[in-house]
């Protein structure tokens, strides 16, 4: 107990002895603090926005096992849906995946009695939740026997408390966009889907999530992506060479299954296959270089106004050489 007695009378002195000098020296108090504050603001705020959408990972078990597939269009280099049926011919030779899902995001309009709310949803295949690892923590998840077309939904643990109060909602009725929908689930506390831009709460079965955008039943559902689980002994690579060296013939064969009209979109596309441990981010794919670059310049400016601070403590240290000597002389530590 003396000893922490010590070490707190010590901290208390040296707490007096600094805001002492800093009331006897106002100038060079201000210059540090003009030196080191826009350093410190614009590293913390960047450093903040790159966790969440640049260095973050996927709160799910393992998320280095998770890749990506992504298509585009050869002749422009934009984004371009991949049709469902090549989920389906992929998943037939699996090689490096152990299991494969696909998933869409979008927002929807969600309405209780005692909430509106506009809200992140991704359509998903009923696979998506056991490729990520995700368990229900009431209720059930979308399965394989639920009719594509269903109207149901899974919700996060975070949305059900906000809308109500709970996550015991297995059965519950909401409207989404103008239709009636049925709460199956709720995800475990921290799952809100794969995109990272503040996340998705309500998951619908991705057939269904685009019948509501097109109100076409019989329309070839496209998806934003493939997520696939790597198998034990795969790696990124492997499973990118695997699914390239397949895409030409699975190209063909999803082609000769759709209208004429949808076809241009399979023969123009290529795949790109990436890791997905970081999930998705619009916000890092628009601007993930930009802020890279300004966390650079701003750990620059901290170093810079570190320099000037070491600076601004040696010439105020030579300044008081004869005080520091008439301590010395007296005894003072």
């Amino acid at each position: 107990m003396s000893a922490m007695l010590r070490i707190a009378d010590a901290a208390w002195t040296d707490c007096r002895q600094a805001v002492r000098r800093l009331l006897r020296s106002p100038w060079l108090s201000l210059m540090v603090i003009v030196a080191l504050t826009p350093a410190i603001a614009a590293s913390t705020t960047i450093f903040s926005l790159l966790k969440v959408t640049v260095l973050q990972q996927l709160h799910v078990p393992n998320p280095g096992a998770l890749v990506s597939i992504e298509g585009s269009d050869t002749r422009t280099s934009n984004y371009s849906g991949i049709f469902l049926p090549t989920l389906r011919l992929l998943k037939e030779t699996p090689g490096s995946f152990a299991s494969m899902a696909a998933y869409l995001t979008s927002a929807s309009r969600l309405e209780t009695d005692s909430a509106n709310i506009s809200t992140g949803v991704e359509g998903v295949t009923p696979e998506y939740f056991a490729v990520l690892g995700v368990q229900p923590m009431s209720g059930r998840l979308i399965r394989d026997s639920d009719d594509p077309l269903a109207p149901i939904a899974v919700m996060s643990a975070r949305l059900a408390v906000r809308v109500f109060g709970t996550t015991d909602v297995a059965g519950r009725l909401v409207t989404v966009d103008g239709r009636t929908v049925e709460i199956i689930g709720v995800t475990e506390r921290g799952f809100t889907g794969v995109r990272m831009d503040g996340g998705d709460d309500l998951f619908l079965p991705a057939a269904f999530l685009r019948f509501m955008q097109t109100a076409d039943a019989k329309a070839v559902p496209r998806v934003q992506q493939f997520i696939g689980r790597l198998a034990p002994s795969a790696t990124v690579d492997t499973a990118r060479a695997e699914v390239l060296a397949r895409w030409p013939a699975i190209q063909a064969a999803v082609a000769a299954e759709l209208p004429t009209a949808q076809r241009v979109f399979v023969e123009n596309q290529r795949l790109t296959i990436e890791s997905f441990a970081r999930g998705f981010s619009g916000t890092r794919l628009t601007y993930g270089r930009a802020l890279n670059l300004a966390m650079a310049l701003a750990l620059v400016m901290l170093a810079i106004g570190c320099v000037n601070l070491t600076a601004l403590v040696l010439a105020r240290s030579l300044a008081r050489q004869d005080e520091f000597a008439l301590k010395r002389a007296l005894g003072v530590s």
